[in-house]
């Protein structure tokens, strides 16, 4: 087989599998605490990585709606409160693609906002890193430390990290050598529900959008949408031709209506996750067609033990990789410089330090502009050219 061939497939498998720190705790997280079902999860979300892989032709990222996520979990909201979320962010994700809001309303997001918005989703992943293994103990802190470290220096050396394949596969073969691996593989056939019929509740759409809609919205658009397309175009150039705002919200709007018609979790194409698959390797769009593949299969025929067959991949694993994905995607900030880097991180570190990225991007755009209209203020009119 040719080398770079073997190096590209490598690449994939290792891109395909960085952000499994994000979607497996997560998706575990809203089956177990509020009702969603894990095959339905899986399979809208298998599908539409390979959809997304299949249509843009290069790597894009498919994650849970975090924001809207975390307060489902926190507030202990029924599964149709966030079903019924997603089927309004996909409305409105759709409507701004096909009308051309998407590209008039990505002009107000200039780089600082950008990068405020990416430093706050950084350090929030890191937080969420530290809670999946600091409950469990110093050893497994440790071992995820220590993963994050390998994967950032070879990624320094060599561009790219194709570790994480290994690292995953390391970690499931420590599990099956050590652990309990009676998962009882067994066929479990899934079953289409109509959860768009759920969600079609008065009491249930309001909820959904004054308590998840409002928050999460300008955080979908501003890191799923115009973040994505700006670190899609900077990584793939002329290859991500088909990227645009335009794109990127029918496409993220698309995902969340058929979504939400099956019940299940609500979707976006976040940055994030594009710089966790990158920075693991993944250069072609097969990277979607292989993790696609892997939570359709599972989700269309083993939904019952999807999640414990999940779990052999152990948490200081999804943990170590989710620091890596987090330190590379903060440290995207510093490509700014002066007025434009005190901005972002001023703005980020406040939504960090709030947990509310709405925070970050209300000051970054307050900040942004704000000097914009002020130096547009000062500035004196040009002296009128005098006729002879």
């Amino acid at each position: 087989m040719n080398t770079s061939i073997l190096k590209r497939i490598i690449g994939d498998v290792s891109g395909a599998v960085a952000d499994l720190g994000v979607m497996l705790p997560l998706t575990a997280a809203l089956v177990v605490r509020n009702g969603f079902d894990a095959a339905t999860v899986l399979v809208c979300a298998g599908g539409a990585y390979i959809l997304a892989g299949v249509y843009f032709g290069i790597p894009v990222p498919v994650q849970p709606i975090k924001a809207a996520a975390a307060l489902t979990l926190a507030l202990g909201l029924p599964a149709s409160t966030l079903v019924a979320a997603g089927l309004i962010i996909g409305i409105a994700t759709f409507g701004l693609g096909v009308t051309g809001g998407a590209r008039r309303l990505s002009t107000a997001f200039a780089r600082p906002v950008i990068r405020a918005l990416q430093l706050g989703v950084g350090l929030l992943l890191l937080r969420a890193a530290a809670d999946l293994v600091l409950p469990r103990g110093s050893s497994e802190a440790l071992m995820a430390t220590g993963i994050a470290v390998v994967l950032s220096i070879v990624t320094k050396r060599w561009g790219s990290a194709p570790l994480a394949a290994i690292m995953v596969a390391a970690g499931v073969a420590w599990t099956i050598a050590t652990g309990d691996t009676s998962i009882g593989f067994r066929v479990d056939v899934w079953t289409p529900q109509a959860g768009l019929l759920n969600a079609f509740d008065a009491s249930t759409l309001w909820t959904a959008l004054t308590v998840l809609v409002l928050p999460q919205l300008p955080l979908t658009f501003g890191n799923a949408v115009v973040a994505t397309v700006d670190l899609e175009q900077a990584y793939f150039g002329d290859r991500a031709v088909r990227v645009t705002p335009a794109s990127i919200s029918v496409s993220s709007g698309v995902m969340n209506l058929v979504t939400a018609f099956f019940g299940g979790m609500p979707m976006c194409h976040g940055s994030n996750g594009l710089t966790a698959h990158y920075r693991s390797g993944a250069r072609s769009y097969q990277m979607n067609l292989l993790i696609g593949g892997v939570l359709l299969c599972l989700g269309l025929f083993f939904g019952g033990v999807a999640l414990s067959v999940l779990s052999v991949v152990p948490l200081a694993v999804l943990a170590g990789t989710l620091v890596f994905a987090a330190v590379m995607h903060a440290s995207l900030v510093t490509d700014l410089r002066g007025y434009d880097l005190a901005t972002a991180v001023v703005a980020g570190v406040a939504g960090f330090a709030a947990s509310n990225l709405a925070i970050a991007l209300a000051l970054a755009l307050v900040s942004h502009h704000g000097r914009r209209l002020a130096e547009a203020a000062t500035t004196p009119d040009p002296e009128p050219i005098s006729r002879l």
